[in-house]
């Protein structure tokens, strides 16, 4: 009568211990953030404050979001952004050193509830300033499809920036 007793205690704790396990973290980078960039130094990226916790965010609605803590950045958010788009622009043509610094506020950079990217950011150089709000479909579902759309968010903001520079 013990043995089984103490089988199915043993099985518990067993099942129990799995059960708390917190599931594995996953660690993401932009691809564009990988390349080698010329002057990150020269471009000031703010994110507000809820995107700057390292963990990715998804809206679930206008007034509430989910920071996915499993689903992380791999190092600082604003530092990728930073190299992303400096790479960006200087697939542009744009040569940063020859202008005045570049601040670049992140106010959106997260997936939606049906299933886009989202960026909003408003940025300064000099005395020329404007604003990004870019969205686009994921092509399909996940965490690796969103960091590749919001990739695409960051050459989408380069783009813009360099036709401002230029024009």
């Amino acid at each position: 009568m013990t043995r089984p007793v103490i089988f199915l205690t043993s099985l518990m704790l067993l099942l129990g211990g799995c059960q708390s396990s917190p599931p594995p973290t996953r660690d993401y980078l932009l691809p564009s953030a990988r390349q080698v960039s010329q002057a990150p130094e020269r471009i000031q990226v703010q994110l507000a404050g809820y995107l700057d916790s390292g963990a990715m965010v998804l809206e679930l609605s206008d007034t509430r979001l989910y920071q996915a803590r499993q689903h992380r950045w791999a190092e600082p958010l604003a530092d990728q952004i930073r190299r992303a788009l400096d790479v960006q622009l200087t697939a542009q043509g744009i040569r940063l050193a020859d202008y005045p610094a570049l601040v670049v506020q992140i106010t959106a950079f997260q997936g939606t509830p049906d299933g886009q990217a989202r960026l909003r950011a408003h940025w300064r150089c000099g005395e020329k300033e404007g604003r990004v709000d870019w969205q686009q479909a994921l092509p399909e579902d996940g965490y690796d499809a969103l960091v590749g759309t919001l990739d695409q968010g960051v050459a989408e903001m380069a783009r813009q920036l360099a036709a401002a520079l230029q024009g």
